[in-house]
């Protein structure tokens, strides 16, 4: 069984703790390191023929950073991919193209919408296990 989002984003955040460079970053530092391993990681999709294990190594990469940053930043990752997917559900349900759903976007963010959405979710989820 793999282990689930947070204990994966928790075990980057410990980690985190013990190593004194990587305690020392700033949320610039690490924005631009995720900058070189999504250069990386274009290069790898580039590819005609890429390498699967490089593939996820690079993946990998960007993912550590982006809970690196959120955690600078005190942005709680799990709730932002949350609130994402319920945007992308008021967005571009029934749409029919990606520019039909951006001329459609009132860009009202709705925080009440959301709010509704993510615990209707997380209660679907948590009744699921």
């Amino acid at each position: 069984m793999k282990p689930d989002f947070e204990k994966v984003s928790n075990c980057v955040i410990r980690q985190n703790e013990h190593i004194t460079i990587f305690k020392q970053s700033s949320k610039e530092e690490l924005f631009g390191y995720l900058i070189e391993e999504m250069e990386e990681l274009r290069e790898v999709l580039e590819k005609a023929d890429f390498d699967p294990i490089e593939l996820e190594s690079e993946v990998g990469d960007v993912a550590y950073l982006i809970i690196r940053l959120a955690n600078c930043c005190g942005v709680d990752l799990i709730e932002a991919v949350l609130s994402k997917v319920a945007r992308n559900f008021r967005k571009y349900y029934k749409q029919e193209t990606r520019e039909e759903a951006k001329a459609n976007w009132s860009h009202d963010k709705d925080h009440e919408f959301l709010s509704d959405w993510v615990d209707n979710y997380r209660t679907k989820v948590d009744n699921s296990n």
